[in-house]
């Protein structure tokens, strides 16, 4: 019987979770492995031990990366899998030294840093990062984009140790294809955002590009679907909503059930993704398949995610004027924005999980 001992901080049904963690999730659970055990950080209100999807979900107190390491050792496995869901790795060669190894890593974090941490800490961080993959030159490596295989290179390893596995789009998001385009829209120009509530995933940008998208289209609507704990960041975007007078232009909700997601992701014309750092952007596959294309930053990740031009739009970081005015574009040109959206449903229709995941097991299969 083959045994997989995971580390991550999360699992899918933290709190804090996010595309990580549901990236993990998929692989795990469709890996063909007799035994998968992913070991996390305890949640309020989550059993410390729960089965999820054929994987076995050990909850430890935190520090998880701490406890989590000594809760392997109960273990006797065949494979360790390291999962970087937050800065720090995991270092697990101090308790199974001899047992193969893979990482599963997402994104450089020195950039996000400055929107979640104190300078200090994010200046430290940017620094330092690099040095921490040192132990890990040598492994194995599961990434989720090419630009997360360049940081992993910038970072030591050998690229011919990395498999860019991307990832998938569920098939209930395909409720629609492009013949039903004009029934399903919005009749009102709608604008969604669909993002965790942190600093760096940009919701303030989206918000900040309204009132230019509205001189030009005066009747648009942004609906944010945020999801996660509301922190402080939840509260400072509804009072900048209050102050900039958009109320009526700009709804956010919190936590909405799948199936209405999908239906409001279905009904926008187009999505803004202003996080300024991604490994990949699941949500961007989402909306796609949903035949709703992108106007993101070009930053890591999401220029993986959307071909500029045909499935969404890239823009300079920061140019908070020049998305609202890619927005205006495509809202303005009704030929240019379906044909974009056909493309894009046709880009999330070649991004299956089973396709990931197979990826993820020839990686194994090559080390056990």
């Amino acid at each position: 019987m083959v045994e997989l001992v995971a580390l991550s901080t999360r699992d899918v049904r933290h709190p804090l979770g996010g595309g990580a963690n549901f990236y993990t999730h998929m692989v795990l659970s469709g890996l063909r492995l007799e035994r998968k055990v992913l070991i996390s950080e305890r949640s309020h209100g989550l059993d410390d031990l729960e089965m999820i999807d054929g994987i076995e979900v050990h909850r430890v107190t935190p520090p998880a990366h701490l406890n989590a390491l000594v809760a392997a050792r109960l273990f006797k496995p065949d494979l360790v899998v390291e999962v970087v869901d937050v800065f720090f790795p995991w270092f697990s060669s101090a308790v199974h030294p001899s047992v193969p190894r893979i990482l599963i890593f997402f994104q450089a974090d020195a950039r996000k840093m400055y929107y979640e941490y104190a300078r200090p800490f994010a200046e430290f961080g940017n620094k330092f990062e690099k040095f921490l993959y040192l132990p890990y030159r040598n492994w194995k490596a599961l990434t989720i984009s090419e630009s997360s295989e360049r940081s992993l290179i910038e970072f030591g390893l050998k690229s011919e140790n990395i498999v860019v596995a991307e990832p998938g789009v569920e098939s209930d998001y395909f409720r629609y294809d492009p013949k039903d385009y004009t029934r399903v829209k919005s009749a009102t120009p709608l604008i969604v955002v669909l993002s965790r509530l942190r600093a760096y995933k940009g919701i303030q940008y989206a918000i900040a590009a309204l009132p230019a998208i509205l001189r030009n289209i005066p009747g648009a609507k942004l609906c944010v679907l945020g999801f996660g704990p509301r922190l402080k960041f939840a509260k400072s975007l509804e009072h900048s909503v209050e102050a900039m007078g958009l109320r009526d232009n700009v709804s956010i909700r919190y936590d909405v059930p799948r199936s209405e997601r999908i239906a409001i992701l279905t009904g926008a014309h187009i999505m803004l993704n202003p996080s300024v750092s991604e490994g990949w952007g699941i949500n961007i596959l989402q909306s796609n398949a949903c035949m709703t294309p992108c106007v993101a930053w070009n930053v890591e990740g999401v220029r993986d995610s959307i071909k500029d031009g045909s499935t969404g739009r890239l823009i300079p970081f920061g140019n908070v004027d020049e998305m609202a005015e890619a927005a205006v574009k495509l809202l303005s040109d009704r030929s240019v924005l379906m044909q974009m959206a056909r493309n894009a449903y046709f880009w999330a229709r070649e991004h299956t999980w089973d396709r990931t995941v197979g990826k993820a097991q020839e990686l194994i299969n090559a080390i056990l």
